[in-house]
């Protein structure tokens, strides 16, 4: 019976090492905890939407965290479940996880990432100037946030709802807001294979970011040297200017 009970506890730990390493589990547990947040904003003044699928301008599809609706704007919110030292400013396309002094990782900025959401959301509802749109970035409550950025709130998880309630400048009239709520949620892409068909394309991407062929052009990626060391250029620039960290 010990011996029974041992190798159950043993499993667990088994897994929630895994878990905890997981990137997908990691994503979705970071997305638990924002909806948490944002439902104690005052309902009615605030609309609160997850997890949207909506198309951009050149036909592709963008991934939206949350979405907040009201008469001071609509926040994007991009979030990322990541600890140690973060490292970004505005006009890095990269910025970096820093763990220990041997772990760093690149990661896109999340700066971009929203601005690529807000025009895919400008471009649903067109009658919003870009103005209308506030972009927020959202790290794990552990994380230390050594960030410069204009163009986005760069907040921890147990400060979203707060920063979110700060702006009180009336950027929507109050007979829009339930408008654009309406907009947003028909141009969602809903329906399991159009989701199943983003995450193949996603799946696809690191396939062949893997195998180090540029997914935007199919040239070959080798690394190269810039000024914040190496990384991975296409072969075909500068015709393709695609990049990744090494």
């Amino acid at each position: 019976m010990a011996t029974a009970v041992g190798i159950v506890i043993f499993t667990l730990i088994i897994l929630m090492a895994y878990l905890l390493r997981n990137p997908q589990f990691i994503g979705y547990a970071g997305e638990s905890i924002i909806r948490r947040r944002l439902s104690s904003l005052p309902r009615g003044e605030y609309h609160a939407l997850h997890n949207l699928l909506v198309p951009r301008e050149d036909g592709k599809r963008t991934q939206i965290d949350h979405v907040v609706v009201s008469p001071y704007g609509v926040f994007v919110i991009e979030t990322k479940n990541y600890q140690g030292i973060i490292v970004g400013k505005d006009e890095w396309k990269e910025w970096t996880q820093v763990l220990n002094r041997r772990t760093k990782h690149r990661f896109l900025s999340p700066v971009v990432q929203n601005e690529g959401h807000i025009r895919a959301l400008g471009h649903a509802v067109p009658e919003l100037p870009r103005s209308a749109f506030r972009s927020i970035v959202a790290f794990n409550d552990k994380a230390r946030l050594d960030v410069e950025s204009q163009k986005a709130e760069v907040v921890h998880f147990r400060h979203l709802a707060k920063a979110i309630r700060a702006h009180r400048d009336v950027l929507i009239p109050a007979e829009t807001v339930n408008l654009v709520v309406e907009r947003l949620q028909s141009a969602d892409i809903k329906g399991d294979k159009a989701r199943q068909e983003h995450i193949k394309g996603i799946r696809e991407m690191k396939r062949q970011l893997a195998a180090n062929i540029c997914p935007r052009c199919g040239g070959e990626l080798r690394i190269r040297k810039g000024q914040r060391g190496e990384f991975y250029g296409c072969s075909n620039y500068p015709r393709c200017r695609f990049t990744r960290p090494v």
